[in-house]
């Protein structure tokens, strides 16, 4: 989901800026949070108190990488967006069932699927697909996933994550297509008191939401862990440390993101004074 809406975001950018500019607005406001952030995983590296904090950060890599490749994704929709999406959803196929090495290129793939749609759905307005074909999006998108779990993957998921490259398509593509099916109820929510601002706040937390939730979950285990608590209490506790440490951490970073998001939009004011 955060692909497709990134997808979306820069599809409708690049439609009224260069994508160059669109880059170094999106590099300006993942700069300063995920910079702290780094600084923060450095010094758990060196002193070993919090391991393993740097393992999610491909995500903000990745996210620029499709961004700087937004440019060329346009001129492939453009010229087919059929034609790119199947290309696309082959290769995540191939890559998935081929050689053990190629597998984690799979599963980025799907997240490239999702990239594309988003931009394809901004080139076409954001206008919704038809009510049956979202629900043939929902079924075949499950039943792709059982299969590649059940006939590709021989049953090998805990030991063999990465193979989940078609499996994690087939259910973004459901996810996405639910999601746009419960569009007006979802938009309701907006609306609701408590509730709309709360969503609201949430959305200009998200990186800080996502950067900081890895160590608080790293934090919740060590701690279950010394405390020798049975399976479902240690995984109740990780999750109450994970969200109290996370909301402390949004609480106080947060700002970052609005600061980040003040120079992103200089950078936006300055071009489209010149282009003007």
């Amino acid at each position: 989901v955060m692909f497709f809406a990134s997808g979306l975001l820069v599809g409708r950018s690049i439609g009224t800026r260069d994508w160059k500019s669109v880059f170094v607005g999106r590099f300006k406001r993942l700069a300063m949070p995920t910079g702290v952030y780094i600084a923060f995983a450095v010094v758990m590296k060196l002193t070993g108190a919090v391991p393993g904090t740097t393992q999610h950060l491909w995500y903000v890599w990745t996210f620029l990488l499709f961004t700087a490749l937004s440019g060329v994704f346009l001129v492939l929709i453009r010229w087919s967006s059929v034609i790119t999406m199947v290309v696309a959803g082959a290769a995540v196929v191939g890559l998935t069932i081929g050689p053990e090495s190629l597998w984690e290129f799979g599963v980025s793939g799907a997240y490239l699927l999702a990239w594309l749609a988003g931009m394809i759905w901004a080139e076409n307005g954001c206008r919704l697909p038809s009510r049956r074909f979202l629900v043939a999006t929902a079924v075949i998108g499950v039943v792709s996933a059982v299969a590649a779990v059940g006939l590709l993957l021989q049953f090998d998921l805990l030991t063999s994550p990465s193979k989940l490259g078609v499996s994690m398509a087939g259910l973004g593509a459901a996810w996405l297509a639910v999601g746009l099916l419960l569009k007006d109820q979802l938009d309701a929510l907006l609306k609701m008191r408590g509730i709309g601002p709360f969503i609201r706040y949430l959305n200009k937390r998200l990186l800080t939401i996502y950067l900081w939730h890895l160590p608080a979950t790293v934090v919740g285990r060590q701690w279950a862990d010394d405390l020798g608590l049975a399976p479902v209490p240690n995984a109740l506790f990780v999750l109450a440390v994970t969200f109290a440490l996370t909301a402390v951490a949004t609480v106080a970073l947060g700002p970052l993101e609005d600061r980040a998001s003040a120079s992103s939009k200089k950078v936006k004011a300055q071009v489209t004074g010149s282009q003007s």
